[in-house]
């Protein structure tokens, strides 16, 4: 939202009057944020877009302005997902990248993404040994990114897949304590 903001301002200039901006006038900002700005129009200008239009739909319930000047159907908010770029890992690279692996903390974050699902880093590093439930073969997973959302932030997943299960068991045997996390914490980099 704050840099959408800074682009809306740059656009359209800290003194415009937001009742002066039109539809035409929002047409033309995405075409600036594609062309001037270089972002990829199918996913960065589209989520830019989104959040330009969400601050003149509050403007709407503040009724500073009658009508969103983005809500129409040519002004496109929504990211299309790059097909191209999804990619299932296979049993043969699954075997190719275990064996490539040479820590027990790496065969862990491996396995956590693979057969869980789980997003790295931000997920992975925010489980617990306490989140393991043995009994039940379910682990609590909880999504920072979605913090805001309460219904979102956490979720339960099994993790009796035989592969998990054993990477899994094998790590928790050597824990320290319920309560640290079950990998050293990673960052993006």
């Amino acid at each position: 939202y704050i840099r959408a903001g800074k682009l809306v301002e740059e656009y359209f200039g800290s003194e415009t009057d937001i009742r002066d901006v039109t539809t035409e006038k929002c047409k033309s900002f995405v075409v600036w944020l594609t062309k001037e700005k270089n972002l990829a129009a199918a996913s960065t200008a589209r989520r830019t877009v989104g959040s330009a239009s969400s601050f003149f739909k509050r403007a709407v319930k503040h009724e500073l302005i009658s009508t969103n000047p983005f809500t129409v159907k040519e002004i496109k908010k929504q990211v299309k997902a790059n097909k191209e770029r999804h990619h299932y890992i296979s049993s043969t690279e699954t075997e190719k990248i275990w064996n490539v692996l040479k820590t027990d903390d790496d065969k862990l974050r491996f396995v956590l993404m693979r057969y869980l699902g789980l997003r790295s880093p931000s997920e992975i590093n925010e489980l617990r040994w306490k989140d393991f439930d043995f009994e039940d073969g379910i682990v609590t997973i909880r999504s920072p990114k979605l913090k805001r959302y309460e219904d979102k932030y956490e979720r339960e997943c099994p993790f009796t897949h035989p592969v998990a299960f054993k990477v899994i068991s094998e790590a928790y045997e050597k824990r320290k304590s319920d309560r640290d996390n079950i990998v050293p914490s990673i960052t993006n980099h």
